[in-house]
């Protein structure tokens, strides 16, 4: 009975903020927004975003030094009548938080006043022992920086102070639905990147490894638990170009030597599958043998990530495509190939801050030959069913992704990324959602 009230208060409450002619769909309430009042001691920035077939709502609270990380929880889509179809016409969200003290039930919407704010009421009650009252409270937010004349807004170049560090906090987490399984894991990272030296052609920096970690319940993360922490320590030095791209690594024979700790690792932990092994075993040397560019980019991965918001030259209203390939891991075969639009999606002109929009597929193609020449190699292993090639032929493909890169002073400090791919064979669907947050902040 208590859930039906606060959900029922929630609502009245939400009739009284949302009040007027506002409307929206769920595109328009994707993305990063923060509270409209800096000194809040409420929610400060929310994060809506499309998870697969889901819609998520990560939310932080107003904490010192730092805001608190309520975490992402899945949302109730609710549409403006009873024929609108959901989620794609969803006006409101719904959304629960279970802090450490509390829970939150918020309810998120369009402003009713025009300037593209979002309204929410939030009711929290509390579950410690502190006898404080239930209360609600409501708020508006803005998507990042959106404020001042944009019109007039202006790229800011990337140009670190040489000497700088700063720390980089990854977390990668993997949702795999099957026909009668779900699995999951997540795989945490932090290393430092200290800026050594500007050259001619950009800098000298350096990145260290500090922590990495992978949990879950997805085949892989038994195989990774005691294998990760070998990375620990690795220490890459790199030539940055102007925008912050990695595109060498000065001691790449010795960030080699680390790694092969990693793949010895992994391959005595499948001793008893010979076969299995060795596959492995050339799939990640395939991997280690890149060069240049290639190199730079698999062993600073957070850094080459962020480097896409930087020294764009993107204008207002601009929409850049482009096409990449990427070696193929196998080192042999056509590489893959993706194509991308990006463009700005909210620019403040006072700071220069900007948020980029970039929407990627990877070539249904290029995707199939690869699956393919992947199920080979495991059939070599004795892994996978015999008639792959049949079946492989029956099968389709879709990856794509969708990443907002927000980008203060030059420098990208933020990184949200979904990634989808969806397997078809015969009527059986496989749903992989990849949820990437990069996160770069001074180092303490």
């Amino acid at each position: 009975m208590r859930s039906k009230a606060i959900l029922f208060a929630a609502i009245a409450a939400a009739a009284l903020v949302f009040s007027g002619p506002a409307s929206a769909t769920l595109a328009e309430l994707l993305g990063d927004w923060k509270n409209v009042d800096a000194k809040t001691r409420d929610i400060v920035r929310l994060e809506i975003a499309n998870i697969g077939e889901a819609t998520e709502v990560h939310a932080w609270g107003a904490c010192v030094p730092n805001p608190c990380d309520w975490g992402a929880v899945k949302a109730t889509p609710y549409a403006p009548n009873v024929s609108a179809p959901l989620p794609a016409d969803a006006q409101y969200l719904q959304a629960e938080f279970v802090t450490g003290f509390s829970v939150v039930t918020l309810v998120i919407g369009p402003s009713p006043a025009p300037g593209g704010e979002l309204r929410t009421i939030a009711l929290r009650r509390f579950t410690d022992d502190s006898r404080r009252s239930a209360y609600a409270f409501a708020d508006a937010f803005m998507k990042f920086g959106l404020a001042g004349d944009s019109e007039s807004w202006k790229e800011r170049p990337f140009d670190p102070p040489v000497g700088s560090r700063w720390t980089l906090e990854s977390e990668v987490r993997e949702t795999t639905t099957a026909p009668n399984a779900v699995t999951t894991s997540t795989t945490r990272t932090r290393a430092e990147l200290t800026i050594e030296a500007k050259t001619a052609a950009g800098f000298e920096a350096s990145y260290v490894v500090t922590d990495i970690s992978i949990d879950g319940d997805a085949p892989q993360v038994r195989l990774m638990q005691p294998i990760l922490p070998t990375l620990k320590g690795l220490v890459v030095h790199a030539e940055l170009d102007a925008s912050g791209k990695p595109v060498s690594v000065d001691n790449l024979e010795e960030v080699r030597t680390h790694l092969n700790a990693l793949v010895e690792g992994i391959t005595k932990n499948l001793e008893n599958q010979p076969k299995l092994a060795e596959v492995v075993r050339s799939l990640l040397n395939n991997l280690l043998r890149v060069e240049g560019a290639n190199a730079a980019r698999l062993f600073m991965p957070e850094v080459a990530n962020l480097a896409r918001g930087q020294n764009t030259g993107i204008a207002l209203g601009e929409a850049r495509t482009e096409t990449s390939e990427t070696p193929n891991p196998l080192g042999n075969g056509d590489p893959v190939k993706t194509s991308s639009v990006m463009r700005i999606d909210t620019a403040e002109a006072k700071s220069g801050d900007v948020a980029y929009l970039r929407e990627g597929r990877i070539d249904p193609d290029s995707a199939k030959q690869l699956a393919l020449a992947m199920a080979r190699k495991a059939q070599e292993a004795g892994q996978g069913p015999s008639n792959v090639d049949e079946l492989l032929k029956a099968m389709t493909i879709e990856m794509y992704d969708r990443a907002t890169i927000h980008v203060e002073g030059g420098i990208a400090r933020a990184l949200r990324e979904n990634m989808t791919t969806i397997t078809s064979i015969k009527g059986l669907k496989v749903t992989k959602a990849q949820v990437t947050a990069i996160d770069l902040r001074p180092a303490p």
